[in-house]
């Protein structure tokens, strides 16, 4: 039996369903291999092709059952309710061009939202308000592709803002070079879009994470925090656009 996850990106216990974009098939078959069931978002023309099914531009988990989905996303949408969430569209259009492409681009840290606070979707920073979330505005608008979140206190990321930003909120962040993560269409991608939480204990990433040149500060990083890395593939890292947990065992 399952159940919905309470906190965004923050699972108790082991997850079960989980929303992602287009993958690898050897990375696929890691999901699988786990017992994770992964629905693919639905590629939206409105994007660059590299990005079109990315699941951190098209939806955003906001806590509990409530989530935010884009225009255009008929069967994620059905498949949420399936699920016993409350999907609710946004209003704007998401459009190929920065900054009309971000809407959705928030890491929910905890009691926190990481983003780049004037060009996130209203209803994220209305929902924030009215649930006593903290915004931390940053000037990097892919907030959510930037920040791999190990715990509701603390983070990995190579933008040397959002840490700054963070920490000054009390969030213990670790700054990790950047690039080593392969996006295609770009010269790198992401340390957020190539990894997630898939327990309280357990930190996926999609690819293979002992390849990464600061390997060692990131282990010992996550060993503070009594959470271990898993290389769900030999290859190198790949930025997906993350996975949204949806479900977990109860």
């Amino acid at each position: 039996m399952s159940k919905i996850i309470k906190n965004p990106n923050i699972p108790k216990n082991k997850v079960t369903t989980a929303i992602a974009g287009d993958m690898p098939v050897d990375l696929d078959n890691a999901f699988k291999s786990l017992g994770i069931k992964i629905f693919n978002v639905k590629r939206n023309a409105a994007l660059q092709a590299p990005v079109a099914s990315h699941a951190d531009m098209l939806v955003h988990h906001l806590g509990d059952s409530n989530i935010l989905i884009t225009k255009n996303n008929d069967e994620v949408k059905e498949t949420l309710k399936d699920l016993g969430f409350n999907p609710a569209v946004i209003q704007k259009d998401i459009l190929k061009k920065y900054p009309h492409d971000i809407l959705l681009n928030s890491a929910r840290i905890g009691n926190f939202n990481v983003c780049n606070l004037k060009n996130t979707a209203k209803e994220i920073v209305d929902y924030c308000k009215n649930n006593k979330i903290e915004v931390i505005d940053v000037a990097q608008g892919y907030a959510k592709c930037s920040t791999c979140i190990v715990n509701e206190k603390a983070i990995i990321t190579e933008d040397f803002k959002i840490k700054a930003r963070c920490e000054q909120k009390g969030i213990d962040v670790l700054l990790i070079r950047k690039g080593y993560v392969n996006l295609s269409g770009y010269n790198y991608g992401f340390i957020g879009g190539c990894s997630a939480l898939i327990s309280e204990d357990i930190l996926a990433f999609f690819g293979c994470i002992e390849e990464h040149p600061d390997y060692k500060i990131i282990s010992s990083f996550l060993k503070k925090y009594n959470i271990t890395p898993l290389s769900l593939t030999k290859n190198k890292l790949q930025d997906i656009g993350g996975i949204i947990p949806l479900l977990e065992e109860k």
